[in-house]
């Protein structure tokens, strides 16, 4: 896949932008660790009232809609969509 300058220089902006939250404003995942594996969960939903095609919503994020979530180098983490009616909605990470 061929990519633009002016697409690398856009998506290098984006990521600057997203990473300027601070850790208030970072959302954690809900956690286990049996041994020495670490496995984290996000429950997503699409708030379908919260714009024009429906912003992302995590429950342990509470009411923000697209939140900053925090990872951690070296944990599973997984993406639950419990509810059918988001399957045509890709989680995407940045």
């Amino acid at each position: 896949m061929k990519l633009s300058l002016s697409t690398y220089l856009l998506a290098l902006t984006a990521s600057a932008i997203v990473n300027t939250a601070t850790a208030a404003e970072t959302c954690l995942a809900d956690c286990v660790q049996i041994d020495d594996v670490k496995t984290c969960t996000f429950d997503v939903k699409v708030n379908l009232n919260a714009g024009e095609l429906g912003y992302f919503q995590i429950e342990q994020c509470g009411d923000e809609v697209n939140p900053t979530i925090g990872i951690e180098k070296g944990v599973t983490y997984n993406f639950v969509q419990a509810v059918s009616a988001i399957d045509y909605v890709p989680v995407l990470c940045f």
